[in-house]
């Protein structure tokens, strides 16, 4: 057995080695709490990026939608402007071999009057009236052309603008 002397080393080396545990210990506790604080400071501020980041996808996806949305009235709108430039090349074309019968009936009509050189003064004032009739509508066809031409042109100018958008 130990001497009295040697025990009390022993409980001395006994309480100072629980001190410096103590104190081991002590600092240990302090460096988690500044850990978990850092932690939860770290916690709120990505919390706090994350909602930003959602509420920034959120807006993102709302003005994707209204694209979309813009974009689908725009198309439906182009596909309008190619129907009606395809009714206006139709209707000019009509309006073109109309134009073109037209002629045809009044070069025959110019052919018959200088054919005729003895028909009387008042069947010839007939053929003349006839003849500028004829003059007069090719005038108007020629009109009803240059009209629906200009307006094949503005929706040419129209539908490169919305393609334009289209592509912005």
């Amino acid at each position: 057995m130990a001497t009295h002397g040697e025990q009390q080393t022993q409980v001395a080396d006994m309480k100072e080695k629980m001190a410096s545990l103590l104190e081991s210990h002590n600092s240990i506790r302090e460096r988690v709490k500044e850990q978990e604080k850092e932690f939860e400071k770290e916690k709120k501020e990505m919390v706090k990026a994350l909602d930003l980041a959602t509420d920034n996808l959120t807006a993102r996806d709302q003005a994707v939608k209204q694209l979309d949305g813009d974009m689908e009235r725009l198309n439906a709108a182009l596909e309008h402007i190619k129907a009606h430039r395809s009714e206006l090349d139709t209707e000019l074309k009509v309006t073109r071999e109309q134009l073109d019968n037209e002629c045809k009936d009044a070069e025959e009509a110019k052919l018959i009057l200088t054919s005729i050189e003895k028909i009387s003064h008042l069947e010839k004032a007939m053929l003349l009236e006839t003849l500028n009739g004829k003059d007069k509508i090719i005038q108007e066809l020629k009109a009803q052309i240059s009209l629906l031409n200009q307006t094949i042109e503005l929706n040419t100018h129209e539908e490169k603008r919305r393609e334009m958008q289209n592509e912005c």
